[in-house]
């Protein structure tokens, strides 16, 4: 996929109300989020 396909995907998935889905179908399994402190 490209960043367009996933830009796409995920626009159509969370239009649906389908985030959790999303996030298992389009993030990587080792995806780390980091958050500013403050």
């Amino acid at each position: 996929m490209n960043t367009q396909e996933v830009a796409d995907r995920l626009v159509a998935l969370c239009k649906e109300g389908k985030n959790i889905q999303a996030v298992k179908e389009l993030y990587a399994d080792d995806v780390v989020s980091l958050e500013p402190e403050g």
